[in-house]
């Protein structure tokens, strides 16, 4: 039995009664590191006699019920049975996130995400946040994890055969239970659509589909809410030999980093030929990368959320990864003319590096940077 109260003396009248087992009180002191709690039980002193009779001192001398509330504590305070201590261990969210020192869980515990697509970049983006403590996550997916997926997918083999969106909720919702983790079995568009605005009303969105059509929906949809909520755009390029993470702040949209037919005006790589391979029969293309190699795309995205909700900057932003350079040309790639152009390039890549967002100055869709 566990209770509040002003005093020590008012806890202990507050959770004796005369049918209480052992009350088990928590002990609190301030130090200079925060808080430090002991567990101290005390026994109800009812037991037997020398001669095995049941004895209750709570309730000698009043009828069943009419014990003074004061007495009751003093009776127990009063009991000859030793007094036990016990562990006390704390799973509030400022001790699971930062042991009760991240000043940082002050924001975040209250900030909202929704992160679109939870394929091997969004549920690792997904896995990340819940960790870093943002308090409340919503996941949108439409696909079904399939047994290829779970080598890059932060789900295995238990979630094979149910949806990405929900089993992610579902798995991270138990790891988390001080968390609101929610996850959805709808496209983008359905999102977009959905009748409890969701997406409207959380404090940012982040979209890892790597789908421009449902990108440029989003950007629209966005600008029809009156530029809120905040969004931030992430993907990879072939082979995951780089990876980008672009905020768009207040005055920007992805579209301005794109030309009309959603090819991005910067990107570090190019590939000769034909990238990808075939699936045995199917014919579907796949590149046969694990999450090592997407794992630096990921922590990039994740940096610059955290940036993007602690910092509250609103200017537009490119953050992008170069890998490193024998995993480009081992999988038949080369760097772009664009990136060797760039004051940052380093021909032997491994590096993060940042810039407005976007590359160039106007976009048709919302003006460039107004």
């Amino acid at each position: 039995m566990i209770a509040r109260a002003a005093s020590g003396m008012e806890t202990i009248a507050d959770l004796a009664d005369e049918t209480a087992g052992d009350i088990r009180i928590i002990l609190a002191a301030p130090t200079i590191n925060g808080p430090v709690l002991a567990g101290v039980s005390v026994p109800n002193p009812k037991g037997k006699d020398v001669m095995g009779r049941k004895t209750d001192p709570l309730r000698r001398g009043f009828r069943p019920g009419r014990v003074p509330r004061g007495l009751l504590a003093d009776r127990f305070l009063s009991s000859s049975g030793p007094l036990t201590r016990f562990d006390v261990v704390r799973i509030d969210h400022d001790w699971i996130h930062g042991r009760g020192r991240d000043t940082r869980q002050a924001i975040l515990k209250t900030t909202s995400v929704v992160v679109l697509g939870c394929g091997s970049i969004g549920s690792a983006v997904a896995v990340n946040l819940a960790k870093s403590g943002i308090g409340t996550l919503t996941l949108v997916d439409d696909e079904t994890l399939t047994w290829p997926n779970t080598s890059r997918h932060s789900l295995g083999a238990a979630s094979v055969g149910f949806n990405k969106a929900t089993a992610l909720a579902k798995d991270l919702q138990t790891n988390y239970p001080h968390l609101q983790i929610i996850g959805h079995d709808i496209s983008v568009d359905g999102a977009l659509r959905a009748p409890s605005d969701f997406l409207g009303s959380c404090s940012l969105v982040i979209s890892l589909t790597a789908d421009w059509g449902m990108d440029q929906a989003l950007a629209v949809w966005r600008r029809s809410k009156g530029e809120r909520p905040k969004l931030i755009y992430g993907w990879t390029e072939a082979h995951a030999c780089a990876g980008h993470a672009v905020f768009t702040g207040d005055t920007s949209c992805i579209e301005c980093g794109y030309d009309p037919t959603g090819v991005p005006q910067f990107a570090l790589t190019e590939w000769p030929a034909e990238q990808g391979l075939q699936e045995p029969a199917c014919g579907a293309a796949f590149q046969p990368y694990g999450g090592v190699e997407v794992a630096s795309t990921v922590t990039l995205i994740c940096g610059l959320v955290l940036d993007s909700i602690l910092k509250g900057n609103g200017s537009p932003t490119h953050r992008f990864w170069a890998g490193p350079k024998p995993l480009l040309v081992a999988s038949g790639g080369r760097w772009s003319r664009h990136w060797e152009a760039h004051p940052e390039f380093r021909d032997f890549g491994s590096l993060v590096v940042e810039q407005p967002w976007p590359p160039h100055a106007r976009c048709a869709s919302c003006g460039g940077c107004r």
